[in-house]
């Protein structure tokens, strides 16, 4: 059977809606938590985690749902299905059958035909189906999902956000979402920056119009988010004058406009690893921006994907039980987040929920209040909640308005609405001068070496350039890495921050971490003559006679390396320096490659 890969563990179902006798009263929530002990322990069924006696109990304000039910539709947008979200009443849903779908819809048809009725796993959501939208005007929020990924994969999210007052915008990403990775083992392009702006423009249409979501669009509150990969296009559209701000979950290596901002990330993400994250983070300028570490999450933790079929082992092994065949290379990115020893995706939801509305809300000024950061806040999750990091305000400058540009006396709260839970922000925060958060000025630890330089493991330039035939630099998802002798190293890269020397020249990597692959040459100086030094992700570095005798990378094109304009093969090809898009978890930032101009999608440095 040809062999199929999963990719950045996005790894579950499907997209046709099925109707299921899933029929239940509208005020019953999935994943509501509402009391814990002050100390974290748990106060009942789906409390906290800590221990010790209770010394009183607390909430975090968003981890529940709001007041709407979250209804759901569906649009076309340049021939993409674009999944809606938004804000309806509960009583319009009393007695309806929730949205439900299918993990055989969306795998290659012979394992889908292999897969019986009453063994394919079926997600129910928490939305119902074109029910009418409630009154009002609702910010907007755009999702893009990961490579392997399908549109409906953050639903339990989703139908948070709108119970909470939100609309969200989900498109599918069909060069890179499940069945393409499945069916073919490598993604196409990326075009979910270009469908989000189409679908911006599709939903000005739709407020302006007669139908389902006509006069129900606030057009001047819209966000990005996304979940690993998919935070590529929500960090690039964030740069458009009409988003407020963005969110990025299990996504690091994106480079960000100075607007409000919130990074969420698992401590057991092997793909989008917290040092990573924190790199990342600590480059970008935007304020307020936030970083909330889930303990025990991982890549995965933050979808729908780890509780599909998990009766069974999960998605991942039901589709090998109906021969789906999954390289080695693979496996640890199509489970990531749904091993034992991760946190149930269902314990760490109401932690996403909080901050994400919160975020939201704060950057809107639905709700201006900065206790939905505090510590005592924190506390509610009790030790899930590893890492919380703050930054309110620039450098001898005030906080960002809703639009992002930095204002000078800090945060004004006028024209707030009221929040979906009745709290208005109208009237500002109380505190002129505002407080310092912790590290509240930007981290240095995100840029990146100059083109032409080599950075050694403590960043330090090593030499001007690397025309030595048994030296490289071994760069990692930062940008930079040790440098190896390729005479008894092997240099290893992929998803880690730096790449890794390992000793012995003809390791396979398997060792060093997902995706890491080996790296033999950063130039034709480390081939022998006649030879190019081509580079795929996923698949690493390696001497060849031609660019198509190259092995073909998981996703993206496959590249000829250089140093100058002399090492390319072309005639009349120059040697650019492009930044590739990031991957989940993050990939080189800066790449010297040959051409007449880099590739699609690959700004030029």
């Amino acid at each position: 059977m040809r062999e199929r890969s999963i990719l950045i563990g996005l790894f579950a179902a499907s997209l046709a809606f099925t109707a299921c006798d899933d029929t239940a009263p509208a005020e019953a929530d999935a994943y509501v938590v509402t009391l814990r002990n002050m100390d974290g322990g748990p106060s009942g069924a789906g409390g906290g985690q800590g221990g010790g006696g209770s010394v009183g109990f607390c909430s975090a304000k968003y981890e529940a749902a709001g007041i709407y039910a979250a209804g759901m539709t569906e649009i076309e947008v340049e021939g993409v299905l674009v999944a809606i979200w938004y804000p309806a009443d509960r009583a319009a849903t009393s007695g309806l059958t929730r949205v439900t779908y299918n993990l055989r819809d969306w795998l290659p048809d012979d394992i889908a035909a292999a897969i019986p009725d009453e063994e394919s796993p079926v997600y129910t959501t928490n939305a119902f189906r074109d029910v009418p939208v409630a009154q009002g005007e609702f910010p907007v929020v755009l999702f893009s999902h990961g490579i392997a990924g399908y549109r409906f994969q953050n639903s339990a999210l989703m139908d948070h956000l709108a119970s909470w007052g939100f609309i969200v915008a989900s498109p599918e990403s069909p060069e890179r979402n499940l069945k393409t990775v499945l069916e073919t083992g490598f993604i196409t392009g990326d075009n979910a920056a270009e469908i989000f702006r189409a679908t911006v423009g599709r939903l000005i249409q739709e407020n302006a119009g007669n139908g389902l979501l006509a006069g129900r669009i606030d057009e001047s509150k819209m966000a990005t988010g996304g979940h690993s990969q998919g935070t590529s296009a929500a960090s690039l559209v964030a740069a458009d004058d009409y988003i407020t701000t963005y969110f990025a979950l299990a996504g690091a290596g994106f480079d960000g406009p100075a607007k409000p901002l919130m990074y969420l990330t698992g401590t057991n993400d092997g793909i989008a690893t917290a040092d990573v994250v924190q790199s990342t983070f600590d480059a970008q300028t935007g304020v307020p921006r936030h970083q909330v570490s889930i303990e025990g999450a991982g890549h995965l933790g933050f979808t729908d994907i780890c509780i599909i079929g998990r009766e069974r082992g999960g998605v991942f092994n039901i589709a090998l039980e109906y021969g789906l065949e999954v390289p080695e290379l693979l496996i640890q990115l199509a489970t990531d987040g749904c091993e034992a020893d991760d946190l149930p995706a269902e314990e760490g939801f109401p932690i996403i929920n909080h901050y994400v509305v919160s975020h939201l809300n704060h950057a809107f000024r639905i709700d201006v209040d900065r206790a939905q950061f505090s510590e005592e806040t924190r506390g509610c999750f009790g030790e899930r909640v590893a890492g919380l990091e703050s930054i309110w305000r620039a450098t001898g400058g005030g906080e960002p308005g809703a639009g992002g540009a930095s204002g000078a006396g800090g945060e004004s709260g006028a024209g707030g609405q009221v929040a979906a839970g009745g709290e208005s922000g109208a009237g500002g925060e109380p505190e002129a001068g505002g407080e310092s958060g912790a590290g509240g000025e930007s981290g240095m630890g995100g840029q990146q070496p100059e083109p032409g330089g080599i950075s050694g493991a403590g960043g330090d330039v090593v030499e001007p350039a690397d025309p030595r035939a048994d030296r490289m630099e071994c760069k990692g998802a930062s940008g930079s890495g040790p440098v190896c002798d390729t005479s008894t190293q092997t240099c290893c890269a992929g998803f880690n921050p730096e790449g890794v020397c390992v000793d012995g020249v003809d390791d396979d990597c398997s060792g060093v971490g997902p995706l890491n692959a080996p790296a033999h040459c950063d130039g034709p100086e480390d081939c022998a003559d006649g030879l190019l030094c081509c580079q795929g992700f996923g698949v690493g570095n390696f001497c060849r006679p031609t660019l198509d005798a190259c092995e073909r990378p998981i996703f993206g094109p496959q590249v000829e390396l250089c140093h100058e304009a002399v090492d390319c093969t072309a005639a009349g090809a120059r040697c650019l320096t492009c930044e590739p898009p990031g991957a989940p978890g993050g990939m080189p930032m800066l790449v010297n490659l040959c051409g007449d101009a880099c590739p699609t999608g690959w700004p030029e440095r």
